[in-house]
């Protein structure tokens, strides 16, 4: 079975990073859409990735133990870092 897609390509998941097609297939980071009601997905930046991880690890794990999956909430803001400089 495929995982669907949104209309950028990235793999729709719901709010446990569970894909909403194939509920065997996770995925974190840039390369999906988080999808809920109650937030946006966050910005392809790294930080929301990396948050991300631990509770991808814990919903792989309580998937295969048939257990509670834990969902991720994405933080409010990510600090941005602008770098201004003439000898870029």
């Amino acid at each position: 079975n495929g995982v669907e897609t949104d209309d950028r390509g990235w793999i729709r998941v719901n709010r446990n990073l569970q894909s909403v097609s194939n509920p065997s297939v996770f995925a974190a980071g840039d390369c999906c859409a988080i999808e809920d009601p109650e937030f946006n997905s966050p910005p392809k930046a790294g930080v929301y990735a990396v948050r991300s991880g631990p509770v991808l690890v814990a919903n792989l794990v309580n998937y295969l133990k048939k257990e509670t999956l834990t969902p991720y909430i994405p933080q409010g803001e990510a600090q941005n870092i602008h770098v201004t400089s003439s000898s870029f």
